[in-house]
Order: C-alpha cells, then structure tokens, then sequence
C-alpha cells in the first residue's frame, strides 16, 4: 500500500492529511515538516534540484503576490476565496522563494496550527522555527543535497547555484544535515544537525501514515 498521498486529494488537503491530531514535539514537528516538504514535491512532480514558484502559483486557489510595502518579508492569508502569499518585492529572488514556502506551510497548518506547536508562549517560536525548516526541505532537498555534497561539490556558492538558493540557506541545511560543523558562529544555525533519518518516527506520525495509506 502507498503511504503517500494522491493527487485525488489536492495538493494542500493531502499534505494537512499527514499531519497528526495532536501535540508534537519541535523535533516530531520538523519529522512531519519533512515528510510534507517531500510529498509537496512528490505531488507537484518537483524533480531536479531547483524548485520554481510556479509550483506554488500553479495550485488551485493560490496566488503569489508582490510589494514594496511590505513591513515584513512575507505574509499569508484567506481572502474568501484563494490563500494569498504577499512577497516583499525588494528582497532578491532567492529569498522571496524562501519566503513563499515557509508561508505555504504557515497554510498547511492553518486551523491546526494551536494542535501541533501548543498554545504555550513558546508556540509561535516554534511554528516560525518549523516553517523555516519546511522551506529549506522543499527548496534544497535532503538527496540531492547530499548526493552533490558526496560527490565532491564542496563549494558552497557553487551549491547555492544548483539549487537557486542562497549560501545561507546552503549552510544551514549543510549544517543540519550534519555535513559541516557551524560556519559562522556569530550567526548560528537555528536548529543544529536535525537528520531526520536518526528519528524513531513518532508513533502518532507513524498511525497517521497508516490511517492515509488506508
């Protein structure tokens, strides 16, 4: 039986389906931020390295807009009929698509969001702390990351050409795939050397996989 979601369900719906009906942990949270980030590119039929945002802009009720307005680097919300991503037009392109993800996974976890992180002060941390993660899943992958980093591309700049990233997001997702130690300590990484792999996937994970591939 496939445990990844159909394209029948729709893009959003089948990534909310993932997700369990209770509290998680930060590190069972980034596990569930994951899982979503590769079956979005799975649904999407995302291959290669780069992931444009026309594979946001191309799903049914959504819309990627721009503006030099901004008093922030992005913002989501309904308007009653489309979830509207907001993109501050003045940062570079690479951080717009940064953005633009970690806002859809702020859409993912609507109406959930209080169930997953709790309602504790530290919640909204903590969903701001996963979104980033979600981001950096969707736009450098965990493979194809590390297949290039095993085959001797060891040039960070060079890394954030393959995958239109920025050089700091290469290093983060360097460091939390614990390739490289830290490389700038005055700027540390958020969450240090996160591998996934190394996670016992949480049984309340593990029961909704279950309950999808159903």
């Amino acid at each position: 039986m496939n445990d990844k979601p159909t394209n029948s369900l729709g893009v959003l719906a089948a990534l909310r389906r993932i997700a369990p009906t209770e509290r998680l942990s930060t590190r069972e949270a980034l596990h569930l931020a994951e899982r979503q980030a590769e079956a979005f590119r799975d649904l999407t039929s995302t291959t290669g390295a780069r992931v444009s945002l026309d594979a946001l802009r191309k799903l049914p009720h959504m819309r990627i807009l721009r503006s030099r307005s901004l008093l922030w680097s992005g913002l989501s919300y309904w308007s009653g009929k489309d979830w509207v991503v907001c993109l501050d037009a003045t940062e570079p392109t690479r951080r717009q698509r940064l953005t633009a993800f970690h806002e859809y996974k702020h859409i993912i976890d609507h109406g959930r969001a209080h169930i997953i992180y709790g309602a504790d002060a530290a919640a909204a941390d903590r969903a701001e702390l996963v979104a980033d993660y979600f981001a950096g899943c969707v736009l450098i992958p965990r493979r194809p990351l590390r297949q290039a980093w095993r085959s001797g591309m060891r040039d960070v700049n060079a890394l954030a050409r393959m995958f239109e990233a920025s050089t700091r997001a290469v290093e983060v997702r360097l460091v939390q795939l614990g390739l490289v130690a830290d490389f700038n300590p005055s700027r540390p990484v958020r969450m240090i050397c996160v591998d996934i792999e190394d996670l016992i996937e949480p049984s309340c994970l593990r029961r909704s996989r279950q309950e999808a591939a159903a």
